[in-house]
């Protein structure tokens, strides 16, 4: 329509239903007040520069609506809706819009979008007032990014029921009001720069601890959603999520140690050495099997034959394996069992020596001390098993306390 005329139907409702359009419908500048699409097959819908003001009537029933619509293609650009926008399915399946494209366009009313299947989407630079993307099936067909970035959230943004297949991008948003992220997020979420005002719920989210979504979400969105947790007092999912938030950590100070082996080594250690006893204070089994297999070395290291034999055998693994952390495990405990054979070997030989060069009525206490002090073996296992200790009721605490 042009911008300068009055259109026929300014304040009038117009409805399609049942309908097939086989080529573009393009809404530019003004547009109806009351425009539904029920029932139709789209081939693609533009709204362009369009200005969507409230009726002078202040009817309740202005809106644009589909409902029920499939759409092959929807863009909404630099436009200004005053009145509510909703895309609504109502039948059992899910309708479909192939491709959903929103920038830069202020939806001062009422936006929704619910119940569709949609296998391109982005969203970008727009203002919304209340915003309501539920039951959705996002990129179920597609392996492109989801993107929601630069969005100004003034009221409620609702994320519900919705499952989004390939990584969700929400960076650099402003949610001034309640958020709900009750998802599915397949691929991983990022909430890198984002600004949430009021409090987020975050209770319900799934997936984002399987292992194609933590190779995508950032330590920084793990931080957030740690965060919203603890806000609230659910302790269980604020360590789930912190543990997440240290693995990748753990990856950061691995990369960094491969490009430097000189920098960060000290916390690269710690963290190693966090994640093989308990997987960052998530899994109280690791602690309980190391806390056995400790004890149960600890009776047979002071036989020289033991400590032969394990050595030879953790240097024949490291030799053998290629899987990284294996590697360095066994590297590890077959330098450990040298040096308990070692420490072993010497501290019989003083013990020998003194016996041979003293009185043999004093060998009681002194021999007792020297052999003490030799001995490596006692030494790991009282450091090991406190490290342990502290590991196992940490994990244990985990549903109650961080």
């Amino acid at each position: 329509t042009n911008r300068d005329k009055k259109p026929f139907f300014e304040n009038r409702q117009v409805i399609f239903n049942n309908c097939n359009f086989q080529h573009k419908i393009i809404f530019q500048h003004k547009i109806p007040n009351n425009l539904y699409f029920i029932s139709s097959k789209i081939n693609e819908v533009r709204f362009s520069s369009c200005n969507a003001p409230k009726s002078k009537y202040n009817s309740n029933d202005d809106c644009i609506a589909f409902k029920d619509s499939s759409i092959d293609k929807l863009s909404i650009n630099d436009s200004t809706f005053e009145i509510p926008f909703v895309n609504r399915s109502y039948e059992d399946e899910n309708s479909t819009i192939n491709k959903l494209y929103i920038s830069g366009t202020n939806f001062k009313s009422h936006f929704e979008i619910s119940c569709y299947t949609i296998n391109d989407f982005t969203c970008s630079q727009n203002n919304f007032n209340n915003a309501y993307f539920q039951n959705l099936l996002v990129n179920e067909h597609n392996t492109n990014s989801t993107y929601f970035a630069t969005n100004i959230f003034e009221g409620i943004a609702n994320f519900q029921n919705s499952e989004f297949f390939s990584f969700a991008q929400f960076t650099h948003n402003i949610f001034k009001s309640n958020t709900n992220f009750e998802c599915i997020f397949n691929k991983g979420l990022l909430l890198d720069n984002s600004i949430f005002k009021e409090d987020a719920n975050f209770f319900g989210i799934k997936k984002l601890d399987i292992e194609n979504a933590i190779k995508n979400t950032s330590q920084e969105t793990y931080r957030i959603i740690k965060h919203q947790f603890q806000k609230i007092g659910n302790n269980i999912e604020a360590n789930k999520y912190h543990s997440l938030e240290l693995k990748k950590q753990k990856e950061k100070l691995d990369n960094l140690y491969k490009e430097d082996k000189t920098s960060h080594w000290k916390e690269w250690l710690v963290f190693q050495l966090h994640g093989l006893s308990s997987e960052h204070s998530s899994n109280w089994f690791l602690p309980l099997l190391w806390i056995g297999i400790v004890g149960f070395m600890s009776n047979f290291l002071t036989n020289n034959i033991w400590l032969t034999f394990l050595a030879i055998f953790f240097m024949l693994v490291s030799y053998k394996t290629s899987f990284t952390i294996t590697k360095r495990l066994s590297i590890l405990l077959g330098i450990f069992f040298l040096i308990s054979l070692f420490s072993g070997t010497l501290s019989n030989a003083v013990q020998n020596t003194y016996i041979l060069s003293s009185n043999l009525s004093l060998r009681g206490d002194h021999v007792n001390k020297i052999s003490t002090w030799f001995s490596f073996i006692t030494i790991f296992n009282k450091v090991s098993l406190g490290y342990l200790y502290y590991q196992f009721l940490t994990a244990i605490r985990k549903d109650t306390n961080k």
